[in-house]
């Protein structure tokens, strides 16, 4: 069983700390068939990435296509924000066609365009535990916005599930678009064992990411594959392992 592509990887041009070149050569040299840059998307205050910017890094992304054609795949893609708790991200759907592939997922740094959402993405959130209806309702918010997301927009997937905000992996699984699939993240550890294990025989696809924010962990996805192994998950459903 191996890794034959990493779709989630980050560069200097966000918080990331090698080249895009950097990422490409070093999954080539990990055997990768194809390798993706997905940056954050530009709501993200401290990491985003302009949408000028974004168009730089494809313009580089078609350069090393030539100079590798034949070698390895190289991908364009986003990871957008989740700005509000209605579905909403933070590139238009025209931006996106500029891409190969767009995904999303909730983080920090994002001024949210909801009144709710700048209740919710406010410090309060880490209270929650002193709150046991407030626990549910976040989750509950949280799980409907990343169902809204995958019918509102053209995703290939959902970034770890879980981070930032717990979600209900199971009603996601079973109330999202089936045309996108949910991440098993290995930086983040979403989606974690316990959700791997309501979601394993969910009519969905998965995909396995490092999420790497240097070029030695490009194809990294060590802990990631743990959780699968420990959660008795099926490894067929995901999209991106080869036996």
């Amino acid at each position: 069983m191996r890794l034959i592509g990493d779709y989630h990887t980050h560069t200097v041009y966000s918080h990331g700390k090698s080249t895009v070149r950097e990422n490409v050569i070093e999954a080539m040299n990990k055997g990768l068939k194809t390798i993706a840059i997905a940056e954050h998307g530009p709501g993200h205050v401290f990491y985003g990435v302009s949408f000028d910017n974004l168009m730089k890094i494809k313009n580089e992304i078609e350069d090393l296509r030539e100079e590798f054609k034949g070698k390895i795949e190289i991908l364009m893609g986003l990871e957008a924000n989740i700005m509000d708790f209605k579905g909403n991200l933070d590139i238009t759907k025209d931006q996106a066609k500029e891409l190969d592939f767009l995904a999303c997922g909730y983080h920090n740094g994002i001024i949210p365009k909801d009144g709710l959402g700048k209740i919710l993405f406010s410090p309060l959130r880490y209270a929650k535990k002193l709150s046991t209806s407030l626990e549910k309702k976040m989750i509950e918010y949280a799980t409907d916005s990343m169902i809204e997301a995958t019918y509102k927009y053209d995703l290939k997937f959902l970034t770890h599930p879980g981070a930032k905000f717990y979600v209900d992996a199971n009603r996601l699984a079973k109330d999202m678009n089936k045309n996108t699939m949910l991440e098993i993240n290995n930086k983040h550890g979403y989606l974690d064992v316990d959700q791997l294990r309501l979601v394993k025989d969910a009519d969905i696809k998965f995909i396995i990411n490092s999420d790497a924010h240097k070029q030695e962990n490009v194809g990294n996805v060590s802990k990631a594959l743990d959780r699968i192994v420990e959660a008795g998950f099926d490894i067929s459903k995901v999209v991106n392992l080869e036996y």
